[in-house]
């Protein structure tokens, strides 16, 4: 939220990258479908919320940005063609639709909780954390280590715990950084 704040009160995103809101709003979208096909309240919850607020944050990440949106605009909706749509064809290749988005949710929790590593190389270069968010990076690790929980102790959830462990792990190195910078 800390991000979203500073592009509300600068009226810029500065060097922030977008691909942590639309990997937000692509993530949760998966996890959204997959916690209603596994009729688990927590995950479906958790992710609608998420979902909103992806998208709220992408839209105002949009509206503040000189950066072109459209390749991940365009990245976003190709995923979410394919994978939303996965309860009609996953039975015709001969498997079910909580596998599919499962598996490929692993990725995108993954890629969202790594996100801001996308600046790493800016930071190194400028020897300054100033284009990696610390609120983001914390509420990654912690997202991570709460998941990772949840879905190793509570629901036994492969799908959950593994992407949430390394996430948690990528979290970890971004928190590090700032006590290198």
């Amino acid at each position: 939220m800390a991000p979203i704040k500073q592009i509300l009160s600068n009226k810029t995103t500065g060097d922030l990258s977008c691909f942590p809101f639309v990997s937000l709003y692509t993530n949760c979208a998966i996890w959204t479908l997959y916690g209603w096909l596994q009729s688990d309240p927590t995950l479906l919850y958790a992710n609608a919320v998420g979902l909103v607020c992806g998208a709220a944050y992408t839209a105002i990440f949009a509206k503040y940005t000189h950066q072109s949106m459209s390749k991940y605009f365009v990245g976003s909706a190709g995923i979410l063609g394919v994978f939303l749509s996965s309860p009609v064809w996953a039975p015709l290749v001969g498997t079910d639709a909580p596998t599919v988005l499962g598996t490929f949710g692993m990725s995108t929790a993954v890629v969202l909780m790594a996100s801001p590593l996308a600046v790493v190389g800016t930071v190194i270069k400028q020897k300054s954390t100033a284009s990696l968010p610390f609120v983001v990076s914390l509420a990654m690790t912690t997202n991570g280590l709460c998941w990772g929980a949840y879905g190793w102790f509570v629901i036994d959830d492969f799908y959950v715990y593994v992407p949430n462990v390394l996430g948690c792990a990528a979290g970890l190195i971004q928190l590090s950084l700032f006590a290198i910078y």
